[in-house]
């Protein structure tokens, strides 16, 4: 089911150049059961907001054990 809005997609959307910890605080503001949107992912988009990828929170959690800071 897609987002209910694109102001949903936005809160989960992160700039590459965005830290560990911008990318947790735009997971947490997502709610799936209001959004429709997967949990514990967020979307890395440029500056025409263009998809670049993915990260989701296994992802986060791997750098964090590699040693990468918040």
């Amino acid at each position: 089911m897609p987002a209910k809005s694109n102001k949903d997609l936005k809160k989960i959307c992160i700039k590459p150049g965005d830290t560990i910890r911008s990318a947790l605080a735009a997971m947490a503001k997502n709610r799936p059961a209001e959004t429709f949107l997967p949990a514990s992912i967020v979307v890395v988009v440029d500056e025409s907001q263009r998809l670049l990828g993915i990260a989701t929170g296994g992802d986060l959690g791997r750098a964090l054990s590699r040693g990468a800071t918040l």
